[in-house]
Order: C-alpha cells, then structure tokens, then sequence
C-alpha cells in the first residue's frame, strides 16, 4: 500500500504523487525544498534539504545582506544625497530577501512577476490551491518586501524548478 510521507504518496520507494489539498506556507516550503533535492540529487547524490537552505541564505546575503545588520529589503542603486547631508542610496526595483525585480510599468515582466507564476505554475502541476498572498501580488506590482521569509524562499525555490530546462529545449 503508498506510503504518505510528506505530503506526497511513495509506492515501492516511488513517488506516484504529491497530494497537498490546502496547504500553509510551511507545508509547501517543504514539498518543495524535498522535489528540489530529489530532482537536483539526480546530479549530485549528496544534496540535502539542509544544503538547500543554506544556499539560499548564502544568496539571500549577497542579494540584501540577509540575516546581517546591513539587511536592506530594497535594492540599493545610485548614490544620494539625503536631506540632513548624508549620503545614501535611491531605491532599485529589486525588493526581498533575494532582490527579485518587481514591476515597473511599461516594462514588462520582470522577475518577481515570473517567480510568481512559476510557483503558481508548479502548484497547479501539484493540484494544489494557490494561496491568497500568491494571488494578490499583483495588487502591490510583485513588491516582496511584506511576505515572510518562508513565503519568498518559496518563491525562490519555485522559480528555479520550473526555470526552463535549456537541455530539453
């Protein structure tokens, strides 16, 4: 008989599908970082879940300085002069914890916008609901800088497994 570990249903020691019916953020990060490292442990049979994570906190403190006191949760860019005569930086588009691109009218999609539709795009291929905060990105142009840690290395994470595979192309 299957075995549910997970959110997900393993015969024989493989997977036959993922069953998340109406999951919380929590669950999702899960199922997620386990597809990411059974895909990527196709390449390199020592990957962890823990590797994982600490590689995206390792981007995450090169994009935003993540987890250190120079934490900045909007894309620094030019240099500025403040009003008290100091300097500082005008806002760039990336916003979060890993700087994804939000957007700009008369621009197009950028970044975050496609890290959003490549999470619901993987959650529709789980046959999972979509949460409300996903839905509702577009009210604020795909701004990250209000969603949780959790909420934005789901979107990380979900944008790199449904990156496009140039080998399949």
């Amino acid at each position: 008989s299957p075995l549910c570990v997970r959110g997900c249903l393993y015969r024989k020691g493989i997977k036959i599908m993922s069953i998340i019916q109406d999951p919380d953020t929590n669950t999702l990060l899960d199922n997620l970082l386990f597809d990411a490292q059974e895909r990527w442990s196709k390449t390199d049979p020592n990957i962890s879940v823990e590797q994982i994570l600490e590689n995206m906190n390792k981007i995450a403190f090169v994009e935003s300085k993540y987890g250190t006191d120079k934490f900045s949760n909007v894309q620094q860019v030019d240099p500025v002069t403040l009003e008290d005569g100091s300097y500082g930086y005008s806002e760039g588009r990336g916003k979060g914890i890993f700087q994804f691109e939000s957007k700009v009218p008369g621009k197009g999609q950028l970044g975050a916008e496609t890290a959003a539709n490549r999470l619901k795009n993987y959650l529709n291929k789980q046959h999972a609901i979509i949460p409300d905060w996903v839905n509702k990105l577009s009210e604020n142009d795909y701004d990250f800088r209000d969603l949780s840690v959790d909420q934005q290395q789901l979107l990380f994470i979900a944008n790199l497994l449904e990156m496009p595979n140039k080998d399949d192309a």
